[in-house]
């Protein structure tokens, strides 16, 4: 997805973003099952998500919407007691 271009880069990390919005809705018994239907856990996908945000940052700083899956994934890596 990088290597076709920033547009597609920009599509990529705004889709991102609306999941892990959708992530972050669920409590964390709801995020577990999810990923149970996807065949993961929630602690798989959450090291995903950080590769994706490493590579989407490597491959473009100023990419729109980084700040905010930053903000998404530091949500859903939070302890339970600390939301």
């Amino acid at each position: 997805m990088i290597a076709a271009g920033r547009p597609a880069t920009v599509i990529y990390a705004a889709d991102r973003l609306a999941n892990l919005r959708d992530w972050t809705c669920l409590d964390r018994d709801g995020r577990e099952a999810a990923a149970g239907r996807l065949g993961t856990s929630l602690e798989e996908r959450l090291r995903l998500w950080d590769e994706d945000l490493e590579e989407l940052s490597a491959a473009d700083s100023e990419l729109p919407f980084l700040g905010a899956i930053e903000v998404e994934i530091r949500e859903l890596h939070a302890p339970p007691d600390a939301a």
